[in-house]
């Protein structure tokens, strides 16, 4: 009887309005895929950290693969940005870390430009063109870039841990 070794890699790319999260097999093949999507509220003073709340509550069905992710990978802060929304999307991916952390979740971290040099050989590709560039590079078709994103940081997850 041959045993199948179960080994899952998942990207998440944070965002307060539709965070993207895949896990995928050895194979490639997506084993689950959630856009995590959350409402701004202007007149709720507390409406960010609900929103980080629900994010933080939906990433609980990781908690099903656990035993078998061996890297989650989640997009890095674009130091570039600036302002409240720079500052709420920090809070957002510290959040999830210290989530993944406490749940005992192996994760790491990769900036924008590497992830996007990772698929379109180039650091500075345009964040609408990545949909092209993945579906060119892996025959994969997505319709939302945060879970295009999600996608990549998955392959990118499972190629580094290969390689070690």
């Amino acid at each position: 009887m041959e045993f199948e070794i179960k080994e899952y890699f998942c990207g998440i790319d944070a965002s307060l309005s539709g965070t993207g999260l895949i896990v995928i097999d050895r194979s490639n093949k997506i084993i689950k895929e959630d856009l995590i999507s959350t409402i701004h509220k202007k007149d709720d003073y507390q409406d960010i950290e609900k929103r980080i709340l629900f994010i933080l509550k939906m990433l609980e069905s990781l908690l099903e693969y656990k035993d078998h992710l061996k890297m989650v990978l989640i997009e890095g802060i674009s130091f570039g940005s600036k302002g409240d929304g720079a500052a709420q999307l920090a809070a957002l991916n510290y959040a999830i870390r210290i989530w993944l952390y406490t749940n005992g979740f192996t994760y790491s971290d990769v900036s924008p430009s590497s992830l996007k040099k990772f698929v379109s050989g180039k650091g500075n590709c345009k964040k609408n063109l990545m949909l092209k560039e993945v579906y060119k590079k892996w025959n994969v078709d997505f319709n939302d870039d945060n879970i295009c994103d999600a996608y990549s940081l998955a392959r990118f997850a499972k190629d580094n841990y290969i390689k070690k």
